[in-house]
């Protein structure tokens, strides 16, 4: 009998969704996601922050549109320094300057679980986004970073780019609507590709990033061209934002090399890794209950939580595989309608997975094939 009521207990608490009232009572012990929106007041910005310390249930924090200033972004930031469950804070659309998001920074060098912070419209400048690539140069935990809408020109791009050299964690980063110019978009580009040691000193590995978003920046034709080898360059790359660049003249050179040879490639290339995730074969940590799945969705802020400990889903040797079958395609699917699973089994591409990988691979196949012929017929 005890042990039934402690696992009812303990299923409670995972289904437990808090918000305002509970703010405001001051009780959050066993929340597993709070979200509160509207003005919050500094005084439960600090309790807040304090009763992050060491809480062991809350998973997702929403404290956007609360008109969150400097001192409570401060306040959250010294609550994380010691928190290890907390994997989502949504913190876009307040009023947190450079020394609040210093401050965050500051937290991700100690911070070892958050996966996902997302800043988007505040008012970071390059001041802000030096802290916040000193803390990624620290951090390992953290897979997707959103400072859209921010102030952020070359010297705070440069910085970031500095940091995706080191860091090997994050998936996903989106930059949409900052000042970043040339020099930023360059040394972006540089951290995407990476580079091969040389003879006068060791070079780095390309960017771990699936995901990187960079419209609406200024960044000329110059850093725009060296945006596009980068990705072409990096096969794990699925998703590499590059609309409406300011400084490129339409129908240039590097006009035409975004709209016939970039956007199709990472269209291809992002239906692949949907495919694996949707699939199941790709691991993404937590992120899929439907609700943030649908708040992700959202174009502003990318296409879901795809992320994993191994890297981005074209990193997993399923891709190459998936993309031999043609199984992220229709056509693909149908094409293989009439293939025994033996002969699935044994397709040249499938050569170097595991047993395990392979089997799993072939029935995720078979089951799309079976759903494409019904689409098909219907």
């Amino acid at each position: 009998m005890r042990g039934c009521l402690v696992l009812a207990l303990a299923t409670l608490c995972r289904a437990r969704h808090c918000g305002r009232d509970e703010v405001e009572k001051r009780q959050i012990h066993g929340c597993t996601s709070l979200k509160h929106t509207g003005f919050i007041g500094h005084r439960n910005a600090i309790w807040l922050g304090h009763a992050l310390h060491h809480n062991v249930h809350l998973r997702t924090l929403d404290l956007h549109n609360t008109r969150f200033g400097d001192d409570d972004a401060i306040a959250i930031a010294d609550g994380l320094r010691n928190n290890t469950h907390l994997k989502r804070l949504h913190m876009y659309n307040n009023r947190i300057h450079d020394p609040g998001i210093i401050a965050l920074g500051h937290a991700l060098l100690e911070n070892d679980c958050l996966e996902f912070l997302s800043l988007g419209s505040n008012g970071c400048t390059d001041k802000g986004a030096r802290a916040l690539a000193d803390g990624l140069k620290g951090n390992r935990a953290l897979r997707r970073l959103d400072l859209y809408f921010q102030l952020i020109a070359d010297e705070g791009a440069i910085a970031l780019a500095e940091a995706l050299k080191v860091n090997r964690g994050l998936r996903m980063l989106h930059l949409d609507n900052n000042r970043i110019e040339e020099a930023g978009g360059v040394a972006l580009a540089e951290a995407v590709h990476g580079s091969p040691a040389g003879v006068f000193g060791s070079g780095w590995q390309p960017s771990s990033l699936g995901e990187l978003g960079l419209m609406y920046n200024p960044m000329g034709d110059k850093a725009l061209e060296a945006l596009i080898e980068a990705a072409k360059a990096n096969p794990t790359m699925h998703k590499l934002g590059l609309d409406h660049i300011q400084g490129v003249p339409k129908d240039s050179p590097a006009d035409q090399k975004l709209k016939q040879d970039h956007i199709p490639r990472m269209h291809h290339r992002h239906k692949l890794a949907r495919w694996l995730v949707h699939s199941e074969l790709i691991d993404s940590e937590g992120f899929s209950d439907e609700h943030l799945d649908r708040e992700l969705a959202d174009p502003k802020r990318g296409h879901g939580g795809w992320h994993s400990a191994d890297g981005p889903p074209l990193a997993s040797d399923l891709a190459p595989a998936a993309e031999a079958l043609k199984a992220h395609t229709h056509e693909g699917l149908l094409a293989l309608r009439h293939t025994a699973e033996a002969e699935l089994k044994a397709h040249p591409a499938l050569s170097k997975l595991t047993p395990q990988k392979r089997d799993a691979l072939v029935k995720a196949v078979l089951a799309a094939v079976q759903h494409a012929i019904s689409k098909d017929e219907t």
